[in-house]
């Protein structure tokens, strides 16, 4: 096999290459920064000698792209098959909010909150990761594209409002998303309290997106 790309089905990645994906997401958990991280330290941390990660890489970059990418198609997946099991706009704005709640003080190397961060700060490696999630397939698991295909489904079923322009509609969605990913996320003299601030954010979602505001949450 050729060196990584990035664009590999998950069950086309090899198992050297899974651990150092594994190692990335180990290190992403325990917030180190990913600006100043080494090759030694990810190949240290996976088990596996240094060469062996430039068999499929060119570059520590390059592994914490692929990484990364890997992560945010799993997040995907797993968007799209919590949307799949609830039709409605409103329904689908509270399974939303559910997955960001039981985020809150969690550890996992999958975590969304992580990701999403990652892939919406301008960090050098943020920046990295965003250009490479430009090319196609991967500019559907971009944050803006699953908010826009939601909000056009809505719209298709009559829920979502047609009179504004979708780029308002998406920055209004994801913006209102970051905002309860920080309530869930805070500590210490900003605590946030998410079951005080959900009803409310819940509600301006549907009462400025959708036709009429629905049921209550």
């Amino acid at each position: 096999m050729g060196k990584i790309t990035g664009l590999e089905r998950p069950q086309d990645v090899p198992a050297k290459v899974m651990l150092l994906y594994e190692a990335v997401a180990h290190l992403i958990a325990e917030d180190v920064d990913m600006n100043s991280i080494s090759v030694a330290t990810i190949t240290e941390k996976a088990g596996i000698g240094k060469g062996t990660a430039y068999e499929y890489f060119d570059s520590k970059d390059d592994i914490l792209v692929c990484a990364i990418i890997f992560y945010v198609q799993q997040l995907y997946e797993k968007v799209e098959g919590l949307l799949t099991s609830e039709v409605t706009f409103a329904g689908r704005m509270k399974l939303l909010l559910d997955e960001m709640e039981k985020g809150q003080g969690c550890d996992r190397c999958c975590s969304g909150t992580r990701y999403v961060h990652i892939i919406t700060d301008r960090s050098g490696i943020s920046r990295l990761v965003a250009q490479k999630m430009q090319e196609e397939p991967l500019r559907d698991y971009l944050p803006d594209a699953v908010c826009e295909r939601i909000l056009r489904e809505g719209i298709a079923r009559g829920e979502v409002r047609e009179d504004l322009p979708m780029e308002y509609m998406i920055c209004t969605l994801f913006s209102k998303f970051m905002a309860y990913l920080m309530c869930v996320n805070s500590v210490g003299s900003l605590k946030m309290y998410p079951e005080k601030v959900r009803p409310y954010l819940y509600r301006s979602i549907l009462k400025e997106l959708c036709v009429r505001e629905g049921e209550e949450l």
